[in-house]
């Protein structure tokens, strides 16, 4: 379904890619193991002058597998040669908008948290109110928005 993320799903770092392989290498290469699925691969390089440095040929690709697969993928394909330069496999640090995502939504249900304790508490304090002191509190409420609602039309009238 949309927006659901599986949870087997790992973003992985691989430094010294060759400066000839593409996408599709990459996912044939890793497509030979068993129990990982490559999702999505991205290339980058950054040219200094004429020539890439080996350090700076990476690539990222997501892979949906069990965790305990991809600490052997890791394992096997780190150090491995390919193309004349060694590989560089490790698990990545997590994306910046993933890490932005997480704090926005545990921002959002700290606020919401906040927001429903507060209305308990309002609930609780309304629930030791007489009746009467009840009707008395509803009514200043009521008579405060029918306040601020006529002074908004008197001011657009304006």
């Amino acid at each position: 379904s949309l927006g659901v993320v599986d949870e087997n799903k790992v973003r992985l770092f691989i430094g010294g890619v060759p400066l000839s392989v593409n996408e599709k290498q990459i996912r044939d290469r890793f497509a030979g193991f068993p129990g990982i699925q490559v999702t999505d691969v991205y290339i980058a390089r950054e040219v200094c002058g004429d020539l890439a440095s080996p350090s700076k040929r990476f690539a990222y690709a997501s892979v949906v597998a069990p965790p305990e697969e991809v600490e052997r993928f890791v394992s096997m394909y780190t150090g491995s040669k390919w193309g004349g330069t060694v590989v560089r496999v490790e698990v990545a640090k997590e994306h910046f908008q993933g890490k932005l995502d997480k704090e926005w939504a545990q921002a959002d249900k700290k606020a919401e948290d906040k927001a429903f304790a507060k209305s308990k508490k309002v609930e609780a304090r309304m629930g030791q109110l007489s009746t009467e002191a009840k009707e008395m509190v509803i009514k200043a409420a009521n008579a405060g928005k029918e306040g601020k609602d006529g002074k908004e039309k008197k001011e657009k009238k304006e």
